[in-house]
């Protein structure tokens, strides 16, 4: 049982749906069992996630539905709005579409339609945490899009989608960057200004002191010419950029590319963009 207060970071779809496949659908999946959280997902009369073909696949995947999902509303919304106000927080406190949450916000570093690189928080009432009470919220988050690809039981990628495809490497590690500081000041943000605030029902908003974090843009969405260590080692040198003493704790999740790119950076101190670069360059040189 986790003894802090901790929110997972679940790298999305530009549809800002939570659930659907990869880590997203996993997390989905378990905030809709076991948090009671209406996401989209049918279930039968047993608790039991009903299975259908994928049309991409054809292995048999849980059956989603992203219409459904309120987070996606609560996350356009939000993003319409944040999408005009770069490096500005913006936030919700009522309009939440259905989810079970007592506050939502939203960051962006720029102003395009789609979300690519926009950072999402969102808070869990008490009895909607799945697991544990110290499980209180989540990160959500974008990629860069390095090849136009979906996850398993999700739709099929269409071919006008591939214009959003970033095809310089260089362009898509330095996205990953800018999305990890997008990440860590949002967070950041939250615990300075609202942890420990009671709201008019008495509900006090829980500090988050620790930050789980996965690769994001690693897998499905990967470049094909950026290794899984770059992908990380950018992403943690933009966590590391704006990590002040606000921020929470960082716990990565134990995965080979991820442990490499912290073993090269954890003992240096302070952001360093020439070095980003000299690294990010060295492994892409390396491929």
């Amino acid at each position: 049982s986790p003894e802090k207060n901790f929110v997972f970071l679940i790298p999305g779809d530009e549809e800002l749906f939570v659930g659907g496949g990869a880590l997203n659908g996993a997390v989905g999946q378990k905030l809709q069992k076991d948090g009671h959280q209406p996401l989209g997902f049918t279930m039968d009369g047993d608790g039991n996630f009903v299975k259908i073909e994928d049309q991409n696949t054809g292995k048999m995947v849980p059956k989603y539905d992203h219409s459904k999902c309120p987070y996606a509303k609560v996350h356009k919304a939000l993003y319409s709005r944040a999408r005009h106000k770069k490096e500005t927080v913006v936030e919700e406190w009522s309009n939440f579409h259905g989810a079970p949450l007592l506050f939502a916000s939203c960051r962006s570093y720029k102003d395009t339609p789609e979300p690519f690189g926009a950072a999402f928080l969102t808070i869990f009432k008490k009895a909607n945490r799945p697991y544990s009470p110290k499980n209180v919220g989540l990160c959500y988050t974008v990629g860069a899009l390095g090849r136009n690809k979906r996850a398993e039981g999700e739709e099929a990628a269409s071919a006008a989608r591939e214009a959003l495809v970033v095809k310089d490497k260089k362009k898509f590690v330095k996205e990953i960057f800018m999305t990890g500081t997008n990440c860590m000041a949002l967070i950041t943000h939250y615990n300075r200004v609202h942890a420990n605030k009671k709201l008019a029902d008495g509900t006090t908003l829980p500090r988050i002191e620790v930050f789980r974090s996965p690769i994001v843009a690693g897998g499905t969405f990967i470049h094909p010419e950026v290794t899984q260590e770059a992908t990380a080692l950018s992403l943690l040198w933009g966590y590391q950029a704006k990590v002040e003493d606000k921020s929470p704790a960082l716990e990565l999740m134990p995965e080979a590319a991820m442990r490499n790119a912290y073993q090269k950076i954890r003992d240096r101190v302070g952001p360093d963009s020439d070095m980003l670069y000299e690294e990010i360059d060295q492994e892409l040189s390396e491929m």
